[in-house]
């Protein structure tokens, strides 16, 4: 699973050990993260197993790209959330709190 952390831009990475202060935003399964990559809502050079960051800006680009492409998704967190479903919840969580985030498999 991939999980996503709230991380403000000007914070440095965290340290593994330090994951659990972090406020989650949200989580992948492998399956979504490629799809959402054949979507090209998720960059095709990242790597679901190395973890990434994304900025507050690019958080807001890829929440109007996501809305863009599929103007009638809406959050979902039950098992049964497609991929799109997933990652604006994740993008939402961090949007309203005016941070990027920081994305690590576990």
């Amino acid at each position: 699973m991939l999980r996503f952390y709230l991380l403000a831009d000007e914070a440095p990475n965290p340290q593994p050990t330090a994951l659990e202060r972090l406020p989650p935003a949200g989580e992948l399964t492998e399956d979504s993260f490629a799809q959402l990559q054949h979507q090209r809502l998720v960059e095709g050079r990242l790597d679901y197993h190395t973890g990434f960051r994304w900025s507050s800006s690019a958080v807001q680009a890829k929440l109007q790209l996501l809305l863009q492409q599929f103007p009638q998704v809406r959050p979902a967190t039950d098992p049964g959330a497609t991929a799109e479903q997933q990652l604006l919840l994740i993008l939402l969580n961090a949007s309203a709190q005016h941070t990027g985030v920081f994305a690590l498999a576990g």
